[in-house]
C-alpha cells in the first residue's frame, strides 16, 4: 500500500529542496485531517476471526513476531491495546480515527481506522482492539491501512511504560522499538522549535524540534493533532530554549528515520544543576581580563599533556551550547586526562585572558564533574558569515566552513621553515578573500587522517573544513577534519 497523493507532494517538495542535503527534513501534513488515496488490494487469505465471549483469549490473531514477519500489504488480523489517539474525524460519511496501539511485544500505528464516533468514545488506555487491515510503509513508517476496528471482548487490559531506548539512539536496534511509547534521556536542545517542519506555520501547527544527543542532531515532533496548542506537552515544548537539557516521552513514529511524536517533555533527570554563582558563557563573554572565572563547561578535544615544572598541564578545547572555551595549560592530573571523553562535563577555575585576539582560560585548574550529562558539540556553519565581525561570536567554537578553495600546498609552519611533524598551515580563498587555517600538530599529529590529508591538497582543490574557531590576530581555525570537494 502506499499513500500515493502524500507521497508525490512529499517527493515534489524533496527534489525542490535537494540542494540543501538536510537528512532531517520532515513530513508535511496537510491543515484538514488526513487523506489517503484508495488502493486496490489482493489480499492474502486470512481467516476472520470468529465472534467472542468475555475473558475469551482472542483466537486467530496474529501476534507481534508474526505481523512484524509479514509481507507489505498483506492483510493482518492484530489484537493490540489502545493507548492514545490523533483525533477522530468524518470522511465521506465514515467515521475514522488513526490510533496508536501496543502490546506487551511490540507497537502498532493505525491510519485512518473504520471506527464510529461510538467506538471511538469508548477507547480509553488499556482498552484491547480487534484490528483487521493491511500491513503498509510509508517513508519508514509501518502502519496499517483500511482498518476495521472493534472493541474486544476482553477483560485484559495492558498500558505500555516507556522503553528508555537512549543508548540505542541512532542505531538499527531502534527499528525493532518502531511504534512503541519510549523515552530518550539527556537531549540537549539545538534551537527553539518551529511551527512546521521549515518554520513556515503557526501557532496549532505541528512543532518540530531539533536535539543534539551524542553529537548527532535529530528531529522530534508533537503531532498536535495527539498533542495540541492547548496541551502541556505543546506548550512546554513551545517554551524550550537553546541548550535546554530535557527528556522526552512519546511514541516511536517513523520518517524517513526516527520521528518520535512527543507526548512528554521534562527537565532531563541527568541534568546536573550548576551552581548560581558559576560562570555561564553570556557573563563570560561580557567580563574585562585578568577576571576570575568558575566555569561549567563539556571537554570536546585536547591539544595534549604534559608536565610544566612538574605540574601536569593540558590545552583543552570546550563548549557548551551558547559557547566555546580554550582552556589554555589549565593544571590537569594524568590521571584526569585520560578521563576526558568528548561530552564529559568539567568545571574550570581560572582567569579570563587574551592573546593576540584569543580569549581564552588561563592559570585554571581542571576538574570532572561527576554527572551523566554530556554534550557533544555538532558543528556550526559559519561560511555565511567567515570575514565579517560577526563571525567573533562563535570564537572557539567546533564549525565548519564550506566551499573553499586552496591557493597553495600547506607549508610546515607559517613561513614554511618547519618540517613534517610541525603545525601546517594553509591559505584558502572564500568568495575572493584568502584566509589562514592551521592543523595544529598537538590536536592532530602527523599521522593523523586530517594532517595526511592537508598535506595532500594541491593549489585548485575544493574543500570544506571542520575545527575549533582559534583567533591569531583574526580567525585561524584549527582543522579536525577535510572534505575534499
Amino acid at each position: 500500500m502506499k499513500k500515493f497523493l502524500s507521497l508525490l507532494l512529499v517527493t515534489t517538495l524533496v527534489l525542490s529542496l535537494a540542494a540543501c542535503g538536510d537528512k532531517t527534513n520532515d513530513e508535511t501534513k496537510p491543515t484538514a485531517a488526513p487523506t489517503q488515496a484508495a488502493t486496490t488490494h489482493t489480499p492474502t487469505p486470512t481467516a476472520t476471526p470468529a465472534p467472542q465471549t468475555e475473558d475469551e483469549e482472542l483466537d486467530g490473531v496474529m501476534d507481534y513476531a508474526t505481523y512484524a514477519a509479514a509481507a507489505l500489504d498483506s492483510e493482518v488480523v492484530v489484537a493490540p491495546y489502545f493507548q492514545a489517539a490523533q483525533s477522530w474525524w468524518e470522511k465521506d460519511g465514515q467515521g475514522l480515527a488513526t490510533i496508536y496501539a501496543q502490546d506487551e511485544n511490540g507497537g502498532y500505528f493505525l491510519y485512518e481506522t473504520k471506527c464510529s464516533k461510538e467506538v471511538y468514545d469508548q477507547l480509553k488506555p488499556g482498552v484491547r482492539l480487534l484490528v483487521k487491515g493491511y500491513k503498509a510503509e510509508w517513508a519508514g513508517e509501518v502502519e496499517i491501512n483500511d482498518c476495521e476496528l472493534e472493541i474486544a471482548k476482553s477483560s485484559k487490559t495492558y498500558i505500555a511504560k516507556p522503553t528508555d531506548v537512549t543508548d540505542i539512539y541512532g542505531t538499527e536496534a531502534l527499528n525493532e522499538k518502531i511504534n512503541q511509547l519510549i523515552t530518550v534521556k539527556g537531549l540537549t536542545v539545538v534551537s527553539p522549535a518551529t511551527y512546521k517542519w521549515d518554520g513556515s506555520g503557526t501557532q496549532g501547527d505541528d512543532l518540530y524540534l531539533k536535539v543534539n544527543l551524542n553529537g548527532t542532531q535529530y528531529t522530534m515532533v508533537v503531532e498536535s493533532y495527539l498533542c495540541n496548542k492547548d496541551s502541556e506537552t505543546y506548550k512546554a515544548v513551545e517554551a524550550l530554549k537553546t541548550g535546554d537539557f530535557i527528556d522526552i516521552e512519546g511514541f516511536l513514529y517513523w520518517y524517513n528515520g526516527a520521528q518520535p511524536h512527543i507526548t512528554k517533555v521534562a527537565k532531563s533527570s541527568l541534568a546536573f544543576d550548576i551552581p548560581a554563582d558559576a560562570t555561564d558563557y553570556a557573563t563570560f563573554a561580557a567580563l574585562e581580563n585578568d577576571r576570575e572565572v568558575t566555569v561549567y563547561t563539556f571537554f570536546q578535544a585536547a591539544q595534549s599533556w604534559w608536565e610544566n615544572n612538574k605540574v601536569g598541564v593540558a590545552s583543552v578545547y570546550t563548549q557548551d551550547a551558547n559557547g566555546g572555551y580554550f582552556l589554555y595549560e589549565c593544571k590537569c592530573s594524568k590521571e584526569v586526562y585520560d578521563q576526558l571523553k568528548p561530552g564529559t562535563m568539567i568545571r574550570v577555575n581560572g582567569y579570563k585572558g587574551e592573546w593576540s585576539g584569543e580569549v581564552e582560560v588561563m592559570d585554571g585548574e581542571l576538574e570532572i564533574v561527576d554527572t551523566k550529562q554530556t554534550f557533544i558539540a555538532l558543528a556550526d556553519n559559519v561560511t555565511d558569515i567567515y570575514g565579517t565581525d560577526a563571525l567573533n561570536e562563535k570564537i572557539n567554537r567546533f564549525i565548519t566552513v564550506k566551499g573553499l578553495t586552496v591557493s597553495a600546498p600547506a607549508t610546515y609552519k607559517w613561513d614554511g621553515s618547519g618540517t613534517q611533524g610541525d603545525d601546517l598551515y594553509l591559505k584558502v580563498k572564500l568568495n575572493d578573500a584568502e584566509y589562514t587555517m592551521v592543523v595544529e600538530s598537538y590536536l592532530c599529529n602527523k599521522d593523523s587522517e586530517t594532517y595526511k590529508a592537508v598535506e595532500a591538497l594541491k593549489a585548485g582543490d575544493s574543500i570544506d573544513i571542520e575545527g575549533f574557531l582559534y583567533w591569531y590576530n583574526g580567525a585561524q581555525p584549527h582543522i579536525t577534519k577535510v572534505i575534499s570537494k
